[in-house]
């Protein structure tokens, strides 16, 4: 080690060892700041990995499949694919997704029953693979709990008792997580009601290899034969799944053209990893967004080592003195204050990796519920820090560290030696200079302002973004001019204005600081305030577009929807026997599946447009609804949501052409209705139409419309009673669907609240750092002070209004940036995300409430420094150097 390095070490070791509450506060805000970037990506990654995990183990070896997109279709189609050449294999799948209730009896429902409903799910999420047991064991891999290895040759045998009448197969994981053997009873219930079924056996969720099925849905799993299955879940004649394996050496594009030469309309053949990738697409937006959000956590931190490496700049510039007339260059300085960071950076991120894995598994569970609440049904997998994510976080900590120290450290490369060790505050000095940082603030804010006019790129709204970072560095900028004109308008600058106290109240003696620990505090606030703002807007639209939408007294949907079956469909008979009710003035029988338009999944709904003219509540952007509506039944129109609008680009009057069991069809646009239930977008075509042209007469749900003066209570007992034996329905009143659909809306933005709460608390932390530094740098004039009469309490009213000064000029950035970033969020990032009009609403309480909040903990966090500059040494504080 050369000398220089050797000396420079000492110096850096005695400087952590004079002051180590300041450096817990640096490492407690890298690691902060680390740990919720890594905590989020994490999360997003279990997410995302138990989503593919359960598609790779269902799919399994498959090289191709056929469906109807998501729907259910006639297996007459098997044997044509089958007989296809060039098809080595083909196997039916049909896939239920059922309400398991381990260790109970067949539910009763209905009056005087605790009925299920959105906001009482009954039973656990089910998966159950209906699998034809002649050519199971070529698609995926099976192992059996009691066989440490299954041979291939006793798959077949044991697969074979799924034979058995009302028998099932279930993992291990699943049987050990509700205290089930073979041979126990477990009830289930699907479309058509509750079942009994025997577990025959139980599959090794751990081993099978990449394709098997056990390991999908975290276990969540079982198997059938696809008769029983048919059978048991009301779907005889019908599979859900084809998958095909070619003969060797066949082009696997020419025998995906050769099969869909055989198969009906409405059908199509694709390579798994398609379907795959159209259902990540949804999670896309979504994800984007909390990785954004985790990002302001690492800047905050970013502003804490920032103040840290300008404190240690200030504090030690006697020691670069020396340093300096000792032979020391300016490129040796600058080198060690960089170095300094780095290794706080360094051992800041591997504190923020520790904290990142406790945060991303109690985000995990938060996240995959949204998820499935939203989009699709996910088995998280579990939190997995890979090297890779490791490495990240280290770099993205270390390089935050270094980029934040690089002006402290040019400031004490540019010392002179005599400027080094004469007392002063140059450093602020050099900062308090507001006149660059004015015009590249107010740049910024232009720029900000021209970038929100750019489209999306890819459907990503990247230029909303880069706006929104415009408006946080623009305002941020401004912090020094801010500080001057708050100083000036209070008084907090002239030595008699505010009594004894007002002598050591100065913000811009350390503009450079203190402006550091304004702008943190500031850009958190802004965070918070724009959010609010977002989902005050966005829930007071949705309960606008509920109260419109949603005026139906009774809905009455399968059972298993509430556990995230949304392909689940009613029994036969169950509209026909609610138009009969008692009380019953109207029923509007709706369909909805999920259908591919432009390689996109998107929602496809048939209603009864006539029922929805008269009672209904859809809302169009433009035109009178009654026509609309007539004109769309009459002719044979579609409506489309504002989301569909805006992501493909069609309005009214044009053309949209979708794929029928009869072939591709075009349709003209009628209308376009605000909608907010869905994110790929939704079409709607009357009833009648849709079951003729898609040969479809099923139902996914009921409206139903109570006459007037009629009990909507004692119309759901009568419907009850008039459902008789079908279990498998659940009814439920119109508050109920109501207080569902806000219960997920404010699940989906509790983490984000969570993530801003993390990074107002980072950004207390560096207010606490430059109080902290301010004390220490004011120590002689503190001793000097008490000296002449100040008492200690005088002293530490000092440091709680300073703390006050900053608390309240932050909270005036944050709430003067926070509103044109929750305009960019609204009117820009969601629109182009999303497809959705949020209409503004400002939230007066909440805004006061958070300025009440963060000045609050910006007055707790001066505590510590008022203590310490309360217990100042007069003595020693006089001879201070």
């Amino acid at each position: 080690m050369t000398p220089d390095l050797f000396l420079l070490r000492r110096l850096s070791f005695r400087s952590v060892r004079a002051h180590p509450g300041r450096t817990v506060l640096t490492l407690a805000g890298v690691a902060l700041g680390v740990g919720v970037f890594l905590g989020i990506r994490l999360a997003n990654q279990g997410t995302l990995a138990g989503f593919r995990n359960t598609f790779n183990a269902v799919a399994g070896r498959a090289a191709l499949e056929v469906t109807a997109q998501g729907e259910p279709f006639d297996e007459e189609v098997f044997a044509k694919i089958r007989e296809t050449p060039g098809v080595r294999l083909a196997s039916p799948v049909l896939l239920s997704l059922v309400a398991a209730l381990p260790g109970k009896a067949a539910p009763e429902a209905g009056p005087g029953s605790e009925t299920p409903g959105p906001d009482k799910p009954q039973g656990v999420p089910l998966l159950v693979l209906g699998i034809d047991i002649l050519s199971e064991g070529t698609f995926r891999d099976y192992e059996f709990a009691g066989e440490e290895k299954t041979p291939p040759e006793n798959i077949d045998r044991i697969l074979r008792r799924l034979l058995a009448p009302d028998t099932i197969f279930v993992t291990d994981r699943f049987a050990a997580r509700y205290g089930l053997r073979a041979r126990d009873a477990l009830v289930v219930i699907g479309p058509v009601g509750p079942r009994r079924l025997t577990i025959q056996g139980l599959l090794r969720s751990a081993g099978g290899g990449k394709a098997s099925p056990a390991s999908a849905m975290d276990g969540s799993v079982a198997l059938m034969d696809i008769a029983a299955a048919q059978e048991t879940f009301g779907r005889l004649g019908r599979l859900d799944r084809v998958d095909v394996l070619p003969n060797p050496d066949i082009d696997l594009d020419k025998l995906a053209e050769r099969i869909r030469r055989v198969l009906p309309g409405g059908l199509s053949v694709a390579r798994p990893t398609r379907r795959s990738r159209q259902s990540e697409r949804l999670l896309e937006a979504f994800q984007l967004n909390l990785t954004i959000l985790s990002y302001i956590a690492l800047l905050v931190g970013l502003f804490i080592i920032y103040n840290t490496m300008s404190v240690t700049v200030v504090r030690r510039r006697h020691e670069w003195g020396v340093l300096r007339s000792l032979g020391v260059d300016r490129r040796g300085i600058f080198g060690f204050v960089l170095l300094e960071a780095a290794v706080q950076g360094v051992a800041g991120s591997g504190l923020g990796i520790l904290l990142g894995t406790v945060l991303g598994r109690a985000a995990l569970g938060a996240v995959s519920r949204t998820v499935g609440s939203l989009y699709v049904p996910v088995g998280a997998a579990q939190v997995s820090l890979a090297p890779a994510e490791v490495l990240l976080a280290l770099g993205a900590g270390t390089a935050s560290a270094l980029l934040s120290a690089l002006l402290p450290a040019a400031a004490a490369a540019r010392m002179s030696v005599r400027e080094s060790i004469h007392r002063g505050d140059a450093t602020a000095a050099r900062h308090a200079r507001t006149g660059w940082t004015t015009a590249a603030g107010l740049s910024l804010l232009g720029a900000a302002a021209l970038l929100t006019r750019f489209d999306p790129i890819h459907g990503v709204p990247l230029f909303g973004y880069v706006s929104a970072f415009g408006i946080v560095a623009g305002f941020a900028l401004l912090t020094p001019l801010s500080l001057r004109l708050f100083s000036t308008l209070f008084g907090f600058s002239r030595l008699s204005s505010s009594g004894p106290v007002g002598i050591l109240i100065n913000l811009t003696r350390s503009a450079g600081k203190n402006g550091v620990a304004v702008a943190s505090l500031a850009l958190a606030v802004a965070m918070l305030v724009s959010v609010s703002i977002m989902v005050a807007s966005f829930r007071s639209t949705m309960e606008s577009w509920i109260g419109r939408r949603l005026r139906a007294d009774l809905y009455v949907n399968p059972v298993v929807r509430f556990i995230g079956n949304r392909s689940a469909v009613l029994p036969q008979g169950v509209a026909e026997a609610a138009a009969r009710t008692r009380g019953v003035l109207a029923v509007d029988g709706f369909r909805t599946r999920r259908i591919t338009y432009r390689d996109w999944r998107i929602l496809l709904g048939a209603g009864d447009l006539r029922v929805l003219r008269d009672h209904g509540g859809l809302t169009f952007l433009f035109g009178d609804r009654r026509d609309i509506l007539d004109r769309a039944r009459a002719k044979g129109e579609a409506l489309v949501s504002e989301v569909f609008s805006n992501r493909f680009g069609l309005g009214r009057g044009d053309r949209v052409t979708l794929d029928t069991a009869q072939g591709p069809r075009p349709f003209r646009i009628a209308g376009v209705f605000y909608d907010y239930s869905t994110e790929g977008g939704l079409v709607i075509l009357d009833r009648g139409l849709y079951r003729r042209l898609w040969e479809d007469d099923r139902l996914s749900a009921l409206a139903v419309y109570v006459q007037p003066g009629a009990d909507p209570g004692r119309v759901k007992e009568d419907l009850y009673a008039a459902l008789g034996a079908r279990r498998g329905v659940a009814v439920f009143e119109n508050r109920r669907l109501r207080r569902h659909i806000l219960r997920i809306f404010d699940q989906t933005f509790a983490i984000t609240y969570a993530l801003e709460g993390i990074a107002l608390v980072t950004a207390v932390l560096g207010i606490v750092t430059v109080l902290l530094t301010n004390v220490l740098e004011r120590t002689r004039e503190i001793g000097l002070l008490r000296v002449i009469g100040f008492d200690r309490k005088q002293v530490s009213a000092w440091v709680v209004g300073e703390a006050a000064a900053i608390g309240i000029l932050a909270n005036t950035l944050g709430l003067l940036a926070g509103g044109p970033l929750a305009l960019i969020l609204i009117f820009v990032i969601n629109k182009q995300s999303f497809g959705w009009t949020i209409q503004l609403h400002w939230p007066p309480i909440w805004l006061a409430g958070y300025f009440g909040l963060t000045l609050a903990a910006a007055l707790l966090g001066a505590l510590w420094p008022a203590r310490a500059a309360a217990n100042v040494e007069v003595k020693k504080a006089i001879h201070f150097e």
